[in-house]
């Protein structure tokens, strides 16, 4: 009987413990001020690079995956369509949101870090390997209404910051 009672004790113990961690299993409360961000969204517009312009559509889907936000997108050159997953998430050694984004268009995750002020959010990345070519992008999502969404892609070149394109997604 009383290894029984022990046995019963360790047990609700356990549960009680596992219970208290599950809720680290949240999203921060910095991540969760992105919730307008959870849904299906899609837009198009024209892409800037390297002297050529070309036409795309897009569309993303934001989930909460835990203690980060999922997002799976992609996007349709014609002649080219470009996959990608990326975990957002907050890092609080860092006080910044960290992201790794994994595509089919290169072999190395990309990583990027940023903040937010008020509903736009600005995430800059490390130097990525893409299709061979070495780049620094900068990415920003703006809420413009629970309905809209504004992005603004720029690629660093020297000291600047090259705009590359510039769209509204809508979700639904």
């Amino acid at each position: 009987m009383k290894s029984t009672l022990r046995l019963l004790t360790v047990a609700a113990l356990a549960t009680a413990s596992f219970v208290a961690r599950a809720q680290d299993f949240e999203p921060p409360a910095e991540l969760k001020k992105l919730d307008w961000m959870i849904g299906s969204w899609s837009g198009s517009g024209k892409m800037a690079m390297q002297g050529m312009e070309m036409d795309f559509t897009a569309k993303v889907a934001c989930s909460w995956e835990g203690q980060f936000m999922k997002l799976v997108s992609e996007t349709d050159f014609g002649m080219l369509k470009m996959t990608e997953t990326m975990f957002l998430g907050w890092s609080p050694t860092d006080s910044q949101y960290i992201a790794y984004s994994f595509t089919n268009i290169s072999p190395e995750a990309r990583i990027e870090t940023g903040s937010l002020e008020g509903d736009t959010m600005t995430m800059v990345s490390q130097p990525w390997n893409v299709m061979g070519d070495s780049s620094v992008a900068r990415t920003k999502v703006g809420k413009k209404s629970a309905t809209k969404l504004l992005f603004k892609l720029e690629f660093k070149e020297g000291d600047d910051w090259v705009p590359a394109s510039e769209y509204e997604m809508t979700k639904g």
